[in-house]
């Protein structure tokens, strides 16, 4: 679930970017000093938010690759027991599967 919240996060925020530069590059024609100072300090902001946004995902990137590493040394280094658990996880689902496929019928 988490994981899902980051994705949209970075949709919106990355949405709010492109927004924000989109209306900086509207106003650039108007030579009102107050707009040609808020614009400056958008685009400053702006630049900083792509650069933290491009930083998250970078980050995201480097530990799903951590981890996926990870999970593949620890089963590299204990297949057995992953395939004891994968097979007693098959023999359960087999036991529930065929308990209830026999339970309406009676012979």
């Amino acid at each position: 679930m988490q994981r899902v919240n980051g994705d949209r996060l970075m949709r919106d925020l990355g949405a709010v970017v492109a927004d924000v530069d989109e209306l900086v590059k509207a106003t650039a024609g108007n030579a009102n000093e107050a707009i040609t100072e808020a614009r400056e300090r958008i685009e400053n902001s702006l630049r900083t938010a792509k650069h933290s946004l491009e930083n998250a995902r970078l980050c995201a990137i480097e530990e799903a690759k951590s981890v996926a590493d990870s999970a593949d040394a620890y089963l590299r280094e204990n297949v057995w027991k992953a395939m004891v658990v994968a097979g007693g996880v098959g023999l359960l689902f087999g036991a529930i599967v065929g308990l209830k496929n026999s339970g309406g019928r009676r012979t």
